[in-house]
């Protein structure tokens, strides 16, 4: 099963990143595609995957800086 959404949140706690680096909250909101596969089983979910993009929830949270766009 396979589904495309968006999600929206506020930072408001500590988000921690791969290496263990905790950031701390930066009460911004966010909205994101998002594309979640699910694996079924006798009509139950029994895997789940969701895709989003990390750079762009990191830009929108002011912790990268936007992309630079070509002249």
């Amino acid at each position: 099963m396979t589904q495309l959404s968006h999600i929206r949140g506020t930072n408001t706690g500590p988000l921690e990143m791969p290496g263990g680096q905790t950031i701390p909250a930066t009460n911004k909101s966010i909205r994101l595609p998002v594309a979640m596969v699910a694996k079924l089983e006798g009509g139950k979910f029994a895997e789940v995957n969701l895709y989003f993009d990390q750079a762009a929830m990191l830009t929108q949270l002011g912790l990268l800086p936007p992309p630079q766009r070509n002249p």
